[in-house]
Formats: C-alpha cells, structure tokens, sequence
C-alpha cells in the first residue's frame, strides 16, 4: 500500500527516491538551524543576516502547526502566549499622554505608547517570534529525529570551532567580505557568544559519545574545546566549560568509580589551567567605566525610573545614556547590559521578570518527564548553563545562539516519549 505522505508521478505511484510530505519540514528545519549557527554570529542591529533568517523561518510555521508529529507542549504555549501579550500591550499606539495625565518616565510610559522604541520593539517581537516557532517545529520532532538534530548542532559547532582555529592562528584578522560585520571567532562577532557555543556542546558531545560507545573518545575532545576557549579569551566560557564537563559527564556517563575519577581529574586539570591563565582572561580593569559591575549600577538606576512596566523591549541602547554619569561616555558603545535579567527588567519591567520565573518553573516542573531519557538532560544541563551565562552576558540576543537555545528547549519539553537505543559503532 503507498504511504499517503509520499510523492507520486502521474501515474499514482510513489516516485523513485521521493521524499515524505511529512519529512520536508524537518529537514527544511535542519538546514535552517544550520544557517542560523553558521551565518547568525552577528550582534548588530538591521544585519541582513539576521533578515535573511527572519525571513527563512516563514514555513516552519506550517510544520510547527501541522497535524503530523508529536503534539505541543500546553504549558511552553501558555508562556509563549504571556509573552506574546506583553509585546502587544507595549505597541498598543494610544497616547500615555492620554492614557495617564501628567506621568512622566517612572510609569515605564512612552508618548506614544508603552513602549519607548516602538520600532525596536517591533524588531524584537519578529525576533521572538522567529525563535518560538522553532521551539514549536523541534517539540514536535520524534526522539530520533532530536538525535540527528544534535548531530547537526554539534556538526555547526566544528566548523565554528575549526574557522576560529584559523582565525586564531592568523597574524592578521582575516577578510570576510560575504557577512555584514567582521567576525572574531569562526563567524561570530563576539568571542563571548562563540564561547557560548562550545559549552553548550559539551553536554551534547558527552551524550553523543556515550550513545555510540565512545565515552574515552570524550576525553580527547573535551580538552580540545577547553583550548578553543582560552584561545577565544573568555573568562565566563572556560570557566563554564570546566564545570558543566565535570557535571554532565557525572550524569550523562559515569557508571563506575573509575569514571567518576575519570570526571574529577578533568575539572582538575581545567581549574589548574584556568587559575594560571585568568590573569590573561580578564581584560577590563576592576575601574573601568564599561566595567560590567558599574553597566549594573547604571542599569538598576533607569530599572528604577521606569518601574514597574519598562521602557520597552529593545529600548536599551537609548535609555541607558540617560542615566549614565560623564564617567562613563567612552568610545566603546554600551549596546547591552551584559546581564540579560537586568536588561529584561529595565525593558519589560516587572511583567518580563515574571514571565522569567515562569520559565524557570517549568524548567522544573518538567524535570520528572525528563529524568527518563539521557537527550533531555543533557537539553536541560546547555540550558542551565546558557541561563547562567546570561546572568554576566547576552548570549541569547545573537540569533544562532537563541536558535540553538530554541531547539534544546524543543527537545526537553517534547512529548515524544524516550526510546531506547542500542550502542551503535557506525
């Protein structure tokens, strides 16, 4: 009998080598998160890239609602729609000059809405919205399409980590004219978000080689992406590489006390070395005026003045001045506050905060779904681990890291039950 999903010729029967209806948006979603690691690096504003992406997302959202595949997850959807609100309520185009007389800035108010940047904010709900039907599309994966997605995420990561090896060993920057600003490890701009990148293959590259039964191989690529991160400098990235590889490695591999030595040794070696070269890491002197201690300070200050509702997602880079001191205006543009939580506060105000606590709680209400299946913890320790960098970084505003991030969190909260596979050396 002809499956009803497969292509067929004139004559009604299934055409040579044709592809399933049903199999086109996930390999349309594979090629895109691909694109997305490869060509998102940039942090900018208005970057065609980043358009291009935006654009390219338009037909998942046939596959993230369809009828095929596993079904949404209630409670990610019910987040999705809170946050939704909250984009619609700071674009609403009424007056708060009519809404609320003779209230100035400390109601979060801009003349001609909630929203002080109505056009950044724009750009970040397209952006949001571009990151949660990828969230919809990879929930909606089976258990073995998740495995060759990870696959792929970590296949991205090899060629990012094999571009930054040249650029690193180059005695000069090298040119590439094809991305609309200049990147500084692999396509990134920022070395920071490459960092990023590699800790959160550290959990999927402990799962892979534990599913095909190279868990040793694990202990020659693990080190080779701890010297990818002291290359890149970043202090947050080694330092958070050390720990998650010991972490994940304890959860995801270990069954015998020789493993666990195994795992300590590890994260002792990469303490030594990180004590040794923090000196080299930090670059910013404790007094500098784009400290990120002192980008805090400033930041709780507009928090403050535009309690309890916000300034308006995206509206950062334009109320941040405001409160900044003369100290302060150097020739290093402050685009961000370098700690997501701050940053979304100030933006969102305290409905933001709120839709953040509400994340973390099904993080942990999911947890007892997740304990079953290795794919899901090793989801969910990336994600901890992106979240934690967010506290000293903006790691989620560069779009092939928020695609990654999308997908992880796909795969955790998918209802596909978990199989088990057997241990494959192919």
């Amino acid at each position: 009998m002809v499956h009803r999903d497969r292509l067929s010729n004139r004559g009604g029967q299934p055409a040579v080598g044709a592809v399933p209806r049903s199999r086109l948006g996930y390999y349309y979603l594979c090629a895109f998160v691909v694109a997305a690691v490869l060509l998102g690096g940039g942090t900018q504003k208005g970057l065609w890239t980043v358009f291009a992406l935006e654009l390219a997302v338009l037909p998942l959202w046939f596959m993230a609602f369809s009828k095929a595949g596993e079904r949404l997850a209630r409670l990610p959807l019910f987040l999705f729609g809170l946050v939704g609100v909250l984009f619609a309520i700071q674009l609403v185009p009424i007056g708060a000059e009519i809404l609320v007389a003779g209230v100035g800035p400390e109601w979060g108010l801009g003349r001609y809405g909630l929203s002080t940047d109505v056009g950044r904010t724009l750009d970040s709900a397209i952006v949001f919205a571009t990151l949660a039907v990828v969230f919809l599309a990879a929930s909606r994966l089976s258990t073995a399409d998740h495995h060759r997605m990870v696959a792929l995420i970590l296949l991205a990561a090899l060629l990012q980590g094999l571009m930054a090896l040249i650029q690193f060993s180059s005695s000069r920057p090298l040119p590439v004219d094809i991305l609309p600003y200049s990147p500084t490890a692999g396509t990134f701009a920022n070395r920071n978000h490459f960092a990023a990148l590699l800790f959160i293959a550290v959990p999927l590259l402990i799962w892979q080689m534990e599913l095909i039964g190279r868990r040793r191989l694990v202990f020659a690529l693990l080190p080779l992406i701890l010297i990818l991160q002291f290359a890149g400098g970043s202090g947050a990235g080694v330092g958070i590489t050390v720990v998650l590889s010991f972490i994940a490695y304890l959860i995801l591999a270990t069954k015998t006390a020789r493993g666990r030595w195994l795992a300590g040794g590890l994260v002792l070696v990469g303490s030594v070395a990180l004590v040794f070269a923090w000196g080299r890491l930090i670059g910013e002197v404790s007094d500098s005026p784009i400290d990120r201690l002192v980008i805090a300070q400033t930041t709780l200050k507009a928090i403050g003045a535009y309690f309890p509702l916000g300034s308006g997602f995206g509206s950062f880079v334009h109320i941040y001045p405001q409160f900044a001191e003369a100290s302060q205006i150097v020739s290093r543009f402050i685009n961000h506050a370098h700690n997501e939580y701050l940053e979304l506060a100030l933006e969102g105000g305290w409905p933001a905060i709120g839709a953040v606590l509400i994340y973390f709680g099904l993080l942990v209400a999911n947890l007892p779904a997740a304990l079953g299946s290795k794919l899901k913890m090793a989801a969910l320790l990336a994600i901890i681990f992106v979240l934690v960098h967010s506290g000293v970084d903006y790691p989620l505003r560069t779009m092939a890291i928020g695609v990654v991030f999308a997908v992880l969190n796909g795969i955790y909260f998918s209802t596909a039950p978990a199989r088990k596979h057997r241990r494959t050396r192919e």
